[in-house]
């Protein structure tokens, strides 16, 4: 698989920055972004993020000895450089690191050629992620030698916010087939703002509940919310969401363009049913049917996994991918 990332001059175009010093220059080119110094830096760029619990621009000196070939830092912390970085490895500085991921992001989103999921939900969209994740990882291992190459990249742990979600674009390779985001929220408009930055080709609402009522009022508010990962979809782009009527449904309709198109899901109602599931073993493992006779066997207990396992072989089939894979990946 083929790893890479925009060259420096090109991360410097893309967030607006200037260099501390124009005269250094990287001895080699970075091949990823990575925020926290704990983790492998080598030959990558450590960009300096100011949050809520610590600060990035405290550990410049420890990314700097675990191998980082490159700063990114806010014009105002030029003071944290010491001289010795300073004329070793280039350090670009922009007025917000926070918004220069995200532009970072952008720019490399627009090299992706590989088919791009949106995961939302108020529950089970980690879950579903992993699935839809292990099918298309399945998949990507069975193609025959002519048809390989590229791989799958996904969240890990729940990276859903503004700051995961553009680091997990920035991890996936350029010849990647698949990226899959889970897309969370804390506030109104955040689904939006995420779902336009990844611009999904299809996308994963598991459902709608009472998560998050703090900041989004009521549970049309969560609907609203959920249902705005329709903002960055793909003009002919693919909605897999719940059956069931309600306010997560009209909202959906209500934003659906006219050639985008919604595959539903549910446990008595929708183009894909949970017709079956029996427990296997003691550890709850379950063999599920579903309505059309597929049947498959899960390691993952109870009906809530079998329905996020229904929106998974929705994705699945809508990517192409054999039912045999999907058996094999689920």
């Amino acid at each position: 698989m083929k790893i890479d990332c925009l060259t420096p001059e090109e991360m410097r175009l893309a967030v607006s920055g200037e260099w501390l010093d124009e005269s250094v220059s990287c001895r080699e080119d970075p091949v990823g972004v990575v925020i926290d110094s704990r983790e492998d830096l080598q030959a990558r760029c450590f960009l300096a993020i100011v949050g809520k619990r610590t600060d990035g621009h405290l550990w410049l000196t420890s990314a700097v000895e675990g191998g980082a070939v490159m700063l990114i830092i806010q014009k105002d912390h030029r003071d944290a450089v010491d001289p010795g970085i300073a004329e070793s490895i280039p350090v670009l500085l922009v007025d917000d690191t926070r918004v220069a991921l995200t532009r970072l992001a952008v720019a490399w989103r627009d090299r992706l050629d590989g088919v791009v999921v949106g995961i939302t939900g108020s529950a089970g969209k980690t879950t579903t992620r992993r699935l839809v994740q292990s099918v298309c990882e399945r998949h990507v291992e069975d193609l025959p030698g002519e048809r390989g190459g590229g791989g799958c990249t996904a969240s890990v742990k729940s990276y859903n916010n503004d700051i995961g979600v553009p680091l997990t674009i920035l991890r996936a390779r350029s010849d990647d087939r698949f990226l899959i985001l889970e897309i969370g929220t804390n506030a109104p408009g955040e689904i939006a703002m995420l779902s336009s930055l990844a611009r999904p080709d299809l996308v994963v609402i598991t459902n709608a509940g009472r998560a998050h009522l703090e900041g989004l009022g009521t549970v049309e508010g969560v609907a609203r919310e959920k249902a705005s990962i329709l903002e960055g979809l793909a003009e002919n782009g693919l909605v897999v969401m719940p059956a069931a009527s309600g306010p997560l449904r009209e909202e959906v309709l209500a934003r659906l363009g006219p050639n985008q198109s919604v595959c539903d899901f549910g446990a008595h109602e929708g183009g894909l049913q949970l017709s079956g599931r029996e427990t296997i073993d003691a550890t709850g493992a379950q063999r599920v049917t579903c309505s059309d006779g597929f049947e498959f066997r899960m390691r993952l207990p109870g009906t809530h996994n079998a329905m996020n396992a229904l929106a998974a072989i929705l994705v699945a089939r809508a990517l192409d991918i054999t039912d045999a894979r999907i058996g094999l990946g689920l």
